[in-house]
This record gives structure tokens, C-alpha cells and sequence, in this order.
């Protein structure tokens, strides 16, 4: 609804009014994005700009690719990370729980950003695509952004890696003025 006001009013999310830009670009569960991300060495507005991709902050979202919650984490990986930080009793519906749901993404990300040294896109693509079709278009294009945005294969992921960037962007304008 925000959204729609804002370009009916001919502005667009840089130049509309701070408190109508934030209603469409909230933060719910700043508390557990900010201490999730500070445990992985995440900038915070990015894992909002992708949990607003992911699940538009839903802690139910599910996907026709039966990844669940906030961050929409598949059951498989989810059991992975669950064994990797030391999470017992791991069941499918904790994917469900927000504080399960940041924890896990902002982990699996992370991880997918370090392995590929740091490059933030190669890490998205990976979280979406997997890392083995991420790493052919990384070898293909390397730390160029623009150029790997147009070497990812699949279009969902190229236009998954673009929102992202531009969330993460308009976030950081809205919220430290960036």
C-alpha cells in the first residue's frame, strides 16, 4: 500500500516522505537480524533486504520449493545447519520460529558470501541457486558485479540477486541516510 501511494504521488522511494519510504521498506525483527548478522559478519540491511525478499518478514512463508520461514531455508539445509552450530533436536517447524529462521539464514548466507572470498553477489546467487551453479557463473564472470548479474543462468536468480542489491541499497538510504 505504501508503495502504490508513493508512485501515485509521483515520487519514488528516494524522494518520498522518510515515514511513508519505511512503511514500505520496514524492519521487523531488528533485534534478531542485528544479533544474527553481528554473530556472522553480516551488515544487518542486508539480511533485511533479504528476508524482505525471501519471505516479506512472514514467519509462515512457504515456498513452492518447500523452504520455510523468515528466510525461507529448505528442510535439508536447514538440518545441516542445525548440525553445523550445534542445534539438537532440529525439527522441520523450527524453520518457523523467527529466531530459528534469522539464525539460519544469516549462518547459510554467510557462509556463501566466505566462500566466495567475500563477494556478496556470488553469496546471494549461491543462497538461491545453489553454491555449484553459483560457482560456474563466479568462474565465468568473476568479482564484477554487472557482469555476473548477467552471467546467472536463471532468471529467478538474477532478478532475486538484483532486488537484493537494490533493498540492501534503499535501506541503507532510509535508515543511515546513505
Amino acid at each position: 500500500v505504501a508503495i502504490n501511494l508513493i508512485v501515485e504521488a509521483g515520487e519514488n522511494i528516494f524522494t518520498a516522505p522518510p515515514y511513508l519510504a519505511r512503511l514500505a521498506y520496514p524492519i521487523y525483527y531488528a533485534d534478531l537480524i542485528q544479533s544474527e548478522s553481528d554473530a556472522q559478519g553480516l551488515d544487518p540491511y542486508l539480511v533485511t533486504a533479504m528476508i524482505r525478499q525471501e519471505s516479506l518478514f512472514e514467519s509462515f512463508a512457504t515456498s513452492s520449493a518447500v523452504a520455510q520461514g523468515l528466510a525461507q531455508v529448505i528442510p535439508d539445509t536447514g538440518a545441516y545447519i542445525a548440525q553445523q552450530v550445534g542445534d539438537t533436536g532440529f525439527e522441520n517447524e523450527d524453520l518457523f520460529r523467527p529466531v530459528v529462521g534469522v539464525r539460519y539464514g544469516a549462518y547459510y548466507l554467510s557462509q556463501q558470501i566466505d566462500y566466495f572470498d567475500g563477494a556478496i553477489h556470488a553469496g546471494l546467487a549461491a543462497y538461491n541457486a545453489g553454491p555449484g551453479n553459483a560457482q560456474y557463473w563466479y568462474d565465468s564472470a568473476g568479482d564484477d558485479l554487472d557482469l555476473f548479474v548477467e552471467t546467472i543462468g536463471f532468471d529467478e536468480t538474477e532478478l532475486y540477486v538484483k532486488r537484493i542489491y537494490s533493498g540492501y541499497t534503499i535501506y541503507k538510504h532510509l535508515y543511515l541516510g546513505e
